[in-house]
């Protein structure tokens, strides 16, 4: 009986690890999900138009790191943002168990929600702008990059994606904490 006991304590115990591992591993599936499908959104999107300079009149003094993507081109105006309640998470007792935050893009006056909010939860979301410099600014200079400053005389305009997504259910015990910085360039 003991031996019987003693066995089924342990086959108890794995049986509630695999349980646990297998429901993070389906989390994290579900973030990479998410993750690859708004590359794939905004990777489409960079590729068919251009950042709107025209709506940052104030880039140099943020170190062209923005809160919002501005887009024109072939699709119109777009615009790209972290929306719901990101400044408080939702707390149960002393458990944080998540921000319910997602981002959003603006199409001709239609909001489309490019994550879901019941499979990933964004914070922090980022956008570095990459200056463009023109043909003209770029030929007339002595030297094409002064100070080896690269990023500042490439001649096509870029953006970073800079975000942290987290499972739906981060906070409720450790098993469940699955969290991903991400960083995209377009």
């Amino acid at each position: 009986m003991a031996i019987i006991g003693i066995l089924s304590v342990i086959l108890l115990k794995t049986y509630t690890w695999i349980t646990q591992m297998t429901f993070r591993v389906q989390q994290t599936k579900n973030v990479h999900q998410e993750a690859l499908h708004l590359a794939q959104v905004m990777q489409n999107f960079a590729d068919n138009n251009a950042i709107d300079f025209s709506a940052y009149t104030w880039l140099a003094t943020t170190q062209w790191i923005v809160d919002a993507l501005y887009l024109k081109g072939k699709d119109g105006t777009l615009s790209f943002y972290m929306t719901g309640d990101c400044a408080s998470p939702v707390i149960s007792g002393n458990l944080v168990l998540t921000w319910k935050c997602w981002i959003e893009m603006v199409q001709s006056w239609e909001v489309i929600p490019l994550t879901e909010i019941n499979r990933v939860n964004i914070r922090n979301l980022a956008f570095k702008i990459i200056p463009f410099a023109s043909s003209d600014d770029y030929l007339q200079k002595d030297v094409p990059c002064p100070n080896n400053d690269y990023l500042h005389c490439v001649q096509k305009p870029g953006f970073w994606l800079l975000l942290d997504a987290y499972g739906i259910n981060y906070g409720t015990q450790w098993t469940n904490r699955v969290h991903i910085p991400l960083q995209l360039f377009f």
